[in-house]
């Protein structure tokens, strides 16, 4: 049985509408509307001093704390969706000890605070979302917490999981994730992980540096490369810093592998770099008289970091994350000047000014000979109209 072409076209024609409509109106779920999405990484890892509990409030450090919210260190990866961390502890925080399961008069909460948009100026102290894990003395039970906070100091809570069961008891760490999407899929943001007790007018809280996902990039670079100079010479280079634009970061530059005969001085060695993301000072390469002559490879170092910021309350400071980098800049050592030398570079200097000269002379000759000619051709006639005069005179006079 055979069909009209014109229905197996349409046919075909229909399959196709529908396939670009599916693929309109359904879109990844890691992927918003305007095509951005999070960003997703591997597996990292930032560690955190032991012992460092701080007063909530007064922003001071105690001498002693729980262990249970003792940060020792944080895993943390992202998938473009969802970003999971596991918050690890000296021991384990949920054991039966009274260190881990909170007395009717504490409270213990693990969570991550999150600036989804990079502005200070939204949320509260720039933090825009809050996931915590708390604990509910009422029922004892541990409660998943998703907040979003105002800068007007209002929270708004956009999810609320009771009795969360996805926390293991006698180990030494809690995993903890938030939802990107729910968090309007940021594609560049911040996040603190923390875990603090609140017993009674006490607030102990242990958190981590700020943590910038993802990481901002940095380098550092020299003009030129690499560089010839002659023992007991100097010679300067141009370090260039540059970072992401919108990042302001304090740099810190420094070098490593000098040698006895060769010596690196930065004429500033503390940078601030501005938000379009370029700063740079010269390097001044001296070396010493008796230097060996052979290549020499110099390690140059920045260290890039952020000024404190405001935690939530005004006494309480936050270290940003900071990064490394380095750079390799190669100096070849060449043999010192000689008396030979000296003279050479005398001479080739003096003859630019001596060519100098002749050049203009020569330019000058014809003109000079000219005036000299016309003068003497003057001196000349006046020579002879004297000489006439004083014949008429001596005529005259012999006739009077």
């Amino acid at each position: 049985m055979e069909f009209p072409i014109c229905i197996v076209l349409g046919s075909l024609l229909a399959i196709l509408v529908i396939v670009l409509l599916l693929a309109t109106f359904i879109q990844p779920s890691e992927v918003q509307a305007n095509g951005t999405a999070s960003p997703s990484f591997s597996l990292k890892e930032i560690t955190d001093e032991s012992f460092d509990w701080l007063d909530f409030w007064r922003g001071k450090q105690y001498g002693e704390g729980p262990t249970s919210i003792d940060i020792r260190s944080v895993n943390y990866f992202s998938n473009g969706k969802f970003l999971n961390a596991t918050i690890w502890f000296p021991k384990p925080p949920l054991s039966n000890s009274s260190l881990a399961i909170p007395q009717n008069d504490s409270k213990i909460d693990y969570g991550m605070y999150i600036d989804a948009d990079f502005d200070n100026k939204t949320g509260i102290e720039g933090i825009d979302y809050v996931i915590e894990i708390q604990w509910d003395n009422s029922t004892k039970k541990w409660n998943r917490v998703v907040e979003e906070w105002a800068t007007n100091t209002n929270v708004k809570i956009l999810s609320k999981e009771q009795n969360y069961t996805d926390i293991s008891e006698n180990e030494g760490y809690v995993s903890i994730y938030a939802d990107l999407n729910m968090l309007t899929s940021p594609v560049r943001y911040k996040v603190i992980f923390y875990a603090q007790e609140i017993k009674g007018k006490t607030w102990t809280i242990d958190h981590t540096e700020w943590l910038y996902i993802p990481p901002p990039k940095f380098t550092i670079s020299t003009l030129p490369g690499s560089v010839d100079v002659r023992a007991g010479e100097n010679s300067t280079v141009e370090v260039s810093v540059k970072s992401d634009e919108g990042f302001e970061p304090a740099v810190l530059l420094y070098s490593a592998n000098q040698s006895e005969g060769v010596k690196l001085d930065f004429k500033y060695d503390r940078l601030k770099i501005p938000s379009y993301g370029v700063a740079s000072t010269p390097l001044v390469i001296s070396t010493h008289q008796n230097a060996s002559q052979q290549p020499y490879t110099a390690t140059i170092f920045a260290n890039f970091t952020f000024p404190n910021e405001k935690f939530i309350t005004p006494l309480l400071q936050v270290k940003s994350q900071s990064i490394e980098e380095q750079a390799s800049l190669t100096v070849k050592i060449d043999e010192p000047v000689t008396f030979i030398d000296q003279i050479s570079d005398f001479w080739q200097k003096l003859g630019s000014p001596i060519n100098f000269v002749y050049v203009i002379a020569a330019a000058l000759a014809p003109f000079v000979y000219a005036l000299v000619k016309r003068s003497l051709e003057k001196h000349r006639i006046k020579s002879k109209g004297e000489q006439l005069r004083d014949q008429l005179k001596d005529e005259n006079h012999s006739k009077s």
